[in-house]
């Protein structure tokens, strides 16, 4: 399992979420089996979903020892949420939705449930923070 990053620059959403968070403007977890989860303002909101990825846009971090059943089973209880759109502008102010989620949120939710490391709340981080997260993760847990 791991975390996907989306770094294509184009498009207005991708443009206004990149002002106000920095970039990589989308993330998506990807279970082993090819399927990818995450919260999408283009697909309204939470889902499942086969992509077949440019690897050109696409940064990957994997996930060593996280438990893939439990964070499939709280993307299942996430699935077809709305979309936070206000969450991912201004949620580093604490602007924060219970019944919607934005991509990083759900994507740190769900891996946390699977044994990734708590400490941060999932509505404070972006994309961005969330790459770095997954690579200290990675790094620490390739380092023990």
């Amino acid at each position: 399992m791991k975390l996907a990053f989306y770094v294509e620059h184009k498009g207005t959403y991708e443009a206004l979420i990149r002002f106000f968070t920095g970039s990589p403007t989308h993330c998506e977890i990807v279970f082993s089996d090819d399927m990818w989860f995450s919260a999408s303002n283009r697909d309204g909101g939470t889902r499942f979903k086969k992509i077949v990825p440019k690897l050109e846009n696409w940064i990957y971090v994997d996930l060593p020892d996280i438990d893939e059943v439990k964070v499939r089973a709280s993307c299942r209880a996430m699935d077809s949420r709305p979309y936070d759109f206000l969450g991912a502008i201004a949620g580093w102010s604490g602007v924060h939705s219970k019944t919607k989620w934005f991509c990083s949120e759900a994507c740190l939710s769900a891996i946390r449930r699977g044994g990734f490391p708590k400490g941060i709340e999932p509505c404070r981080v972006a994309p961005h923070k969330l790459f770095q997260l997954g690579c200290d993760y990675a790094t620490d847990y390739n380092n023990s």
